[in-house]
C-alpha cells in the first residue's frame, strides 16, 4: 500500500510513514463492533484540502492518527465529526449506509 510519492517520484510504502495505533492498525471492523456510522470531516491546515472519512466506530479516526492524502501532513487539520446513525447492525437497504453516502 502506498500512501504518497517522494520528491523523486520513488513510492514510499505506508509501513514507512504512518505510525498507527495498534487498536486502529489490526484492521477490519466486525459488526458486532459497529458503534454506528461516522463521517470525520477533515481540512489540511498545510494545503487545505477538504476530504472525508467513514467508519463504524466513533473515535477510531482523529486528527492525530489521520494523514492528508495530498501532501501527507499528520496532526494540523480541522476536525468535524458528525453521526449518520447510531445502528449497531448492516442494513443492506438502508440509504445511510457507508457505501450510498459516498458520492463517486
Amino acid at each position: 500500500m502506498v500512501l504518497r510519492k517522494k520528491e523523486n517520484n520513488d513510492m514510499v510504502p505506508l509501513k514507512d510513514i504512518v505510525d498507527i495505533a495498534p487498536s486502529v492498525a489490526k484492521g477490519v471492523i466486525k459488526e458486532e463492533q459497529r458503534e454506528g456510522i461516522f463521517e470525520h470531516n477533515y481540512k489540511c491546515l498545510k494545503c487545505g484540502l477538504e476530504f472525508k472519512l467513514y467508519s463504524w466506530l466513533e473515535f477510531r479516526h482523529d486528527a492525530t492518527n489521520v494523514f492528508c492524502p495530498e501532501c501527507g501532513q499528520r496532526g494540523e487539520m480541522l476536525h468535524h465529526q458528525k453521526t449518520i446513525n447510531t445502528r449497531k447492525t448492516f442494513d443492506l437497504c438502508a440509504g445511510d449506509e457507508i457505501f450510498n453516502l459516498m458520492k463517486f
